[in-house]
């Protein structure tokens, strides 16, 4: 084992934005497999969506669900950890959240649209995502996606109400999301490389690859980061060491694998050794 932890977002990220494509990485992802780095996905998705893509990716790593609203760990990978697949939850659960939102609604009619109240197709259609696909995003461990309807005063209103109740409002790439207020990926990351370095004995660098706000924490936090320039053309800025961040000039999916291919020049000089 190499001593790095890759935490990767999915959409836009390593999963094209509209296709959710990650064929053009496929070499760098058996690069990765190959020197047996811990390829961890920390997204925005929820349980169902990323078990899915993990049997895609032949991925059988630690995965962070939510914006860190969980982790999920196999058996056997850490010694305290035994069970199939052991959730270890970061802040509140789904029917805390949206008992604080519904109250919140009615009090203050605020103008958001939850996943909750949206159909099948509306997720649908909202996420291009097809129906099968669109009922594992509505399948929900600890935040909920909200489409915003209002201005940024209100918007400002509602932020602080989320923090009066524990909650906070995260922006990611199509949607805002309520989730626990100690809750983030960074958080989850860290989790994660304590983990690794209390069972294996050995420190780890952290490389975390992102492209939106709801990234922005595990990017700063990580020791090398990459940004993945968005579908709209800009790359999100961070606060980080120039030295220490790579920004991509390619989008999602192309752009993971140039985020990659300049990561493993510096982790190997590019050299393909065990």
């Amino acid at each position: 084992m190499y001593p790095y932890l890759i935490f990767s977002d999915l959409d836009g990220t390593l999963l094209g934005h509209y296709s959710y494509s990650f064929a053009p990485s496929e070499g760098v992802l058996a690069r990765i497999a190959t020197h047996k780095i811990p390829l961890i996905l920390n997204s925005s998705k929820t349980l169902p969506e990323i078990l899915d893509i993990r049997i895609a990716l032949h991925n059988n790593d630690p995965f962070v669900v939510e914006n860190g609203a969980a982790i999920y760990i196999p058996a056997n990978l850490f010694s305290e950890y035994t069970a199939p697949l052991t959730p270890v939850r970061l802040g509140p659960d789904y029917d805390e959240i949206l008992a604080v939102l519904q109250r919140l609604k009615a009090e203050h009619h605020f103008p958001f649209t939850g996943f909750s109240e949206l159909s099948l197709e509306a997720v649908s259609k909202l996420t291009g995502l097809g129906l099968t696909k669109a009922a594992m995003a509505k399948q929900r461990t600890g935040s909920e996606p909200l489409l915003w309807q209002g201005g940024n005063a209100e918007l400002a209103h509602f932020e602080q109400a989320l923090a009066k109740n524990g909650l906070k409002l995260l922006k990611g790439g199509r949607f805002f999301h309520a989730q626990g207020q100690n809750t983030d990926k960074a958080k989850a990351m860290h989790q994660l490389i304590e983990l690794y370095h209390r069972n294996y004995g050995i420190h780890f660098t952290s490389i975390a690859l992102g492209d939106s706000q709801n990234d922005r924490a595990m990017l700063e936090q990580a020791d090398l980061a990459a940004v993945i320039r968005k579908k709209s053309g800009t790359s999100l800025a961070i606060n980080k060491p120039d030295a220490e961040v790579i920004y991509t000039q390619h989008q999602a999916p192309e752009g993971w694998r140039e985020a990659m291919e300049a990561i493993f020049k510096r982790i190997d000089g590019g050299a393909n050794h065990e």
